[in-house]
C-alpha cells in the first residue's frame, strides 16, 4: 500500500501500532513520514478545516459535500424514531455504496460541520427505505444541479 497517495493518511497514523508498522515496513524515520504527510496535505487545495477534511473524505470531489449538505437539509422523517443518529447512518451508508469512505473521516466531518458527535457510537444500520429517499433526493439534487448550469 501507498500511503502517500492514500486519502486517509491521516487516519492510519492515529493509531500508534499503525504508525510503528509504517515505520518498520517502509523504513521511514518519523522524520520523513512527517515530511510526506506535509506534502501531501499542502496539495490539498482549500485552508479551512471542514473543506480539507472533505476533500479527503470525498477524494477532492466537493460535489459530495454540497450533496451531503442537501442531504442534511432535506432527509427528514416524521417518524418518532428518526433521530440525528440514524439521518447521518444513513446518509453515511448512502454516500459510502458508491464511493468508499472513512467512518473516522465522515465522522470528524460530521461533528464539525454539524455539530453532531457519534461518541463511541458505530454507523450501523442500512435501511432500504431511507435508502430509496436518499436516491431520490440525489436525483433532486442532480438536477437542480444540472439546470444551474
Amino acid at each position: 500500500m501507498d500511503f502517500i497517495d492514500d486519502d486517509h493518511i491521516g487516519d492510519y497514523l492515529q493509531d500508534d501500532y499503525i504508525e510503528n508498522l509504517i515505520y518498520d515496513r517502509f523504513a521511514y524515520t518519523e522524520e520523513e513520514l512527517h515530511k510526506i504527510i506535509a506534502d501531501y496535505e499542502s496539495k490539498i487545495p482549500y485552508k479551512n478545516e471542514i473543506d480539507r477534511i472533505a476533500f479527503t473524505l470525498f477524494s477532492g470531489e466537493m460535489t459530495r459535500l454540497k450533496l451531503l449538505d442537501y442531504f442534511i437539509d432535506n432527509f427528514n422523517q416524521t417518524n418518532k424514531s428518526f433521530t440525528d443518529l440514524t439521518k447521518f447512518n444513513q446518509i453515511f451508508y448512502f454516500l459510502n455504496k458508491y464511493q468508499k469512505i472513512s467512518k473516522e473521516r465522515y465522522k470528524q466531518l460530521v461533528s464539525k460541520k454539524y455539530n453532531f458527535d457519534y461518541g463511541r457510537r458505530d454507523i450501523k444500520g442500512e435501511t432500504l427505505t431511507h435508502q430509496t429517499t436518499l436516491k431520490n433526493l440525489e436525483i433532486l439534487f442532480n438536477s437542480n444541479e444540472s439546470q444551474q448550469e
